[in-house]
């Protein structure tokens, strides 16, 4: 008589065999097909809000386009995150909140205080910024149904008080764009390990010095992209909530003609 629990371990090791063949064979995660057209930096008057003020806009203008490994003209992917990331010079303003009268008081005292929150860091660079995160979640978009666009915003109370940061028209030193699908990241490189276009750029990198001006499509755009994301994380508690998808906005996601359907999030039961 054959032994039963030798029977059950080899059906077990069969079905184990099976499992891992058939992990194995699993076909790739596909890969959305998202293109950023436009990133627009500029300051502008935010309705239902204070009119003294004029709000930081970055507005993104994407598309999503069929991708050969299965994502059709039609077909519609839910629950899209984007992710945007703006890294400005530090000012004494930034760093203390404390306000000054004239442009060139600002302009010394903040290099003056930059230069020593280097210092006290060790020589950290991520000390040299002020960085600012915001994420929205899209409930559904539609692949080929042509140019979207989405805006976050800095209040305006922080653009006058930074506005040395600002230079009149709200470019970062840095910027760049993350994209995530069920939970999965997508790349922001393409096949030949260059950026796709427009997830990261430096706008305005020479307020920062040279030694700080980074070209993101440099046959290093991988380990830079790291950096400054490193630079980024390093500084993002000192300024969370402060960088504002369109929604959560005086005017709400109806300033932003074309404007996708989002999913609140601060309203999750």
């Amino acid at each position: 008589m054959k032994n039963p629990l030798k029977q059950i371990l080899a059906l077990s090791a069969a079905l184990f065999a099976c499992a891992v063949s058939a992990f194995a064979q699993e076909a790739p995660a596909k890969i959305p097909n998202i293109q950023i057209d436009k990133v627009d930096f500029k300051q502008v008057s935010m309705p239902n809000a204070d009119q003294k003020y004029k709000w930081g806009q970055t507005l993104i203008e994407f598309k999503v386009q069929p991708s050969a490994d299965g994502y059709l003209s039609g077909s519609f992917l839910n629950n899209v995150k984007m992710t945007l990331t703006l890294m400005y010079k530090r000012t004494a303003a930034s760093l203390s909140g404390d306000g000054m009268t004239s442009s060139r008081a600002r302009g010394k005292k903040g290099m003056e205080a930059v230069d020593k929150a280097v210092a006290e860091a060790g020589g950290d660079a991520s000390a040299k910024f002020t960085s600012y995160r915001a994420s929205v979640r899209f409930a559904a978009l539609k692949v080929g149904d042509g140019k979207k666009a989405y805006a976050f915003y800095i209040p305006g109370e922080i653009i006058e008080r930074d506005k040395e940061v600002t230079s009149g028209n709200a470019k970062p030193a840095y910027y760049y764009i993350e994209f995530e699908y069920n939970d999965m990241v997508i790349s922001p490189f393409d096949a030949a390990g260059k950026f796709r276009s427009k997830y990261m750029d430096c706008p305005n990198a020479a307020s920062l010095g040279a030694n700080f001006v980074i070209n993101p499509n440099s046959k290093d755009a991988a380990q830079n992209f790291e950096m400054v994301r490193g630079w980024a994380d390093a500084t993002i508690s000192d300024t969370k909530g402060l960088l504002v998808p369109a929604y959560l906005t005086p005017a709400g996601s109806g300033i932003v003609s074309g404007a996708p359907s989002v999913v609140r999030e601060d309203v999750l039961q």
